[in-house]
């Protein structure tokens, strides 16, 4: 019941590393159905996790070779700066492109066939978590050799959560005058 590709591959001491919704199925805690599986590390090689720092994730991203993924499935949030491809009902799915939280410069991630509760109502400017595996894309003019198209994408990633409640730091109290009163009397 897992989808993606080598699923049907996988072996005894394979590493994998899955996304989907975990349940407690009679004592026994497993991935329900429809998980689906983002990496494998054949034979038992240790999987990669992702760093908890956003800039992190997205300057690795960045630096990888085209047609490369990173080695883990990554969390981020992101500020919808562009829809590049309407909601399709048929695949229920849409893409976009997100601002990352924490990330400097012109580094945008493409969401392409993005799907998840809520994607069909997704807009600019409405925050989304996703999750999913990054990989570089960067296609070239076979004549030329020029560089047509260099981007970033989560490639069919899982919508987590839209415009997500976002722990404010709490406000430092200003600073008061204090004023002190002596209060007594003259002999």
């Amino acid at each position: 019941r897992m989808k993606g590709d080598g699923a049907d591959k996988l072996a005894v001491g394979d590493t994998i590393t899955c996304t989907g919704k975990i349940k407690n199925y009679y004592g026994k805690i497993e991935f329900d159905a429809g998980c689906t599986l983002d990496k494998v590390v054949p034979g038992g090689g240790v999987a990669v996790v992702a760093p908890e720092d956003p800039k992190q994730i997205v300057d690795e991203a960045f630096a990888l070779p085209g047609g490369e993924s990173l080695p883990y499935s990554a969390k981020l949030t992101g500020k919808i700066v562009s829809v590049d491809s309407p909601y399709d009902a048929t695949y229920k799915n849409l893409t976009v492109t997100i601002e990352v939280e924490g990330s400097t410069g012109k580094k945008n991630i493409e969401c392409y066939r993005l799907k998840g509760t809520g994607a069909e109502t997704l807009k600019v400017g409405d925050v989304i978590v996703v999750e999913g595996i990054i990989q570089r894309y960067i296609k070239t003019d076979s004549e030329t050799g020029d560089v047509i198209t260099d981007k970033v994408e989560f490639n069919g990633p899982s919508l987590i959560e839209i415009n997500p409640e976002i722990e404010e730091e709490p406000e430092t109290p200003k600073p008061t005058e204090t004023v002190y009163y002596l209060f007594g009397y003259i002999n």
